[in-house]
């Protein structure tokens, strides 16, 4: 009975006769911009009910960015069977007419609208990834019906209008237990293109198998909980994409990475909170549906800042655009690793898409996919991966800043190639590229290259004469000092001596005259650091090794 406040968790203990908030009962979940209360693990078999007036109150404080008017969220509710009205009496909430099939009939403080572009909130069909039926329903996104309510573990985007009180809140009947949620995957093969609304567009692997799913318990949820809380399907890829307000554009969490895309990132970015809306995408390839199942055990019941996870023993880079060198301002992430089980190819289960977003955004491109996280086989080789820039109309300075290198470098150099300016550079921990973008460039989105070598000695390759032999040292070397080599095993009278540079520019040459097939010389010229090919060829006979300057 009466107003129970609860500031931090509430802590559900075993009730054999259940949990009945009472007709003069209110159970507030009080929310500021420090932290949200929860109603922690209900334990199985414990019914949860509501007498006449009697309700939980779930608020959630919302913060707008950059002094705007009004944002576009991705909110969901824990509970049961509200219609959108829940919403409307706290932010303005404008809905398509029932006339034409959207839900502005539904009464209370919902705003009736015969055009579908003043709508404020939106559902996702993911079997409608083809459709472009006007500016704002298309491509998944889609108008809540008449009789739609507001369903627990769905997802929507919802634009909440800026006032004088930054909290809105979800009332009614708390959803507990397990929550199966459909994920579907539709292989819709041609697409509207948006203009003639042909279907003469073929559709990409951009659009399919995104499915928006919410977090349907009053409570904050670890995606990286022990695996008896959730069941996650096969299908889908084991990361979550959120839409970040802050940085107008979207970003994923995968354990062993961590946060990628836009900035600034999340404390606690594998947490999902309480009324959030997430994406999540079925990427194995055909036509069906799978469940993803949470349950209790994935609420979280320990304080805030205890649960970013990132496994540093990854090999891998992180790569960061941006217009300034303020860490807490707007930047977009992606992230390369090299791993055992990945290919250089799309892998479903390791590779994740970059949605990008309003502002600026770059990404891997690999098998016609842009990725956030691009995913490789360990390198054997020279291998060179492209970075692709989506500016969005932005011009002047930016910064590519690169991070959490230090595992890779322990086998490997780095090297950014810039292709509007033909320059290389190596890339060490806290390198940042400073350079200017203009309308005029010839080249943008495709600039940059990655390009990754090995600097564990390989040896010779292998002989085509018996005793052949290449031998390069010291190696590694020191920045500075000259390098000998010695060759050996030839059947000619003169054998080229060559140093090719990570992307293949001769930096050194010189022919050398052979003595009963052998010779030695000195390369006193200075190389970079950096790594490089020796080759000594001769006759038919090509000997190879690689030289790392440090």
């Amino acid at each position: 009975q009466g107003t129970t406040y609860i500031n931090d968790l509430m802590t559900v203990t075993a009730a054999p006769g259940g949990i009945n908030v009472l007709a003069s009962g209110n159970v507030v979940l009080v929310s500021t911009a420090l932290q949200t209360g929860k109603i922690g693990p209900i334990p199985a078999a414990t019914p949860i009910a509501v007498t006449g007036a009697g309700k939980f109150t779930q608020q959630r404080y919302v913060s707008f960015p950059g002094g705007s008017e009004g944002d576009w969220y991705f909110l969901a509710s824990p509970m049961q069977s509200k219609n959108f009205t829940d919403w409307a009496d706290d932010f303005r909430v404008i809905g398509l007419s029932s006339v034409l099939g959207g839900f502005g009939g539904q009464g209370g403080d919902v705003l009736p609208s015969n055009e579908p572009e003043r709508n404020t909130i939106f559902s996702y069909n993911e079997a409608a990834n083809n459709a472009y039926v006007d500016t704002v329903r298309k491509r998944g996104w889609t108008i809540p019906a008449a009789a739609a309510t507001i369903t627990t573990g769905q997802g929507y985007r919802v634009f909440v209008k800026k006032e004088a009180n930054p909290l809105f809140d979800n009332q009614g009947l708390i959803y507990s237990g397990d929550k199966n949620m459909t994920i579907t995957r539709t292989e819709n093969a041609t697409c509207q293109d948006g203009i003639t609304l042909s279907t003469a567009v073929p559709c990409t692997e951009t659009w399919r198998g995104w499915n928006l799913l919410g977090n349907p318990y009053p409570c904050d949820i670890d995606w990286d909980a022990a695996a008896a809380a959730w069941t996650k399907p096969g299908q889908m890829q084991n990361a979550w994409h959120r839409w970040n307000s802050a940085g107008q554009g979207y970003g994923l969490y995968t354990n062993g990475v961590g946060y990628v895309g836009a900035g600034p990132a999340p404390s606690n970015p594998n947490v999902i909170p309480s009324s959030q809306a997430f994406f999540v995408k079925a990427a194995a390839a055909g036509n069906y549906s799978a469940v993803l199942t949470v349950t209790e055990a994935a609420k979280i019941t320990a304080t805030a800042g205890q649960f970013a996870r990132v496994n540093a023993a990854t090999q891998k880079l992180r790569i960061s655009l941006s217009k300034s060198m303020n860490p807490a301002d707007y930047g977009y992430d992606a992230v390369i690793r090299f791993m055992p089980e990945a290919t250089d190819n799309y892998d479903f289960s390791y590779d994740f898409e970059s949605l990008g977003g309003n502002n600026f955004n770059l990404g891997i491109p690999v098998d016609q996919s842009l990725l956030a996280v691009a995913s490789f086989a360990p390198i054997s080789d020279s291998k060179i991966v492209p970075i692709s820039i989506n500016y969005k109309g932005a011009s002047g300075s930016f910064y590519l800043k690169f991070s959490q290198m230090e595992t890779l470098l322990e086998d490997n150099a780095i090297f950014l190639r810039d292709n509007l300016n033909g320059t290389i550079q190596e890339v060490t921990p806290g390198f940042v590229y400073n350079y200017s973008v203009s309308s005029t460039d010839g080249l943008t989105g495709d600039r940059f290259e990655l390009i990754f070598n090995p600097t564990v000695v390989t040896g010779v390759t292998p002989s085509l004469a018996a005793g052949a032999g290449l031998n390069v040292f010291p190696n590694p070397n020191a920045l500075g000092k000259a390098t000998n080599v010695a060759i050996k095993g030839f059947d000619v009278n003169t054998a080229d001596v060559v140093v090719y540079d990570a992307v293949g520019r001769v930096v050194f040459s010189k022919e050398v005259a052979l003595t009963n097939g052998a010779a030695q010389l000195e390369i006193k010229s200075e190389l970079p650091a950096g790594v490089y090919t020796v080759k000594a060829i001769g006759g038919s006979l090509t000997l190879t090794q690689k030289l790392a300057v440090r």
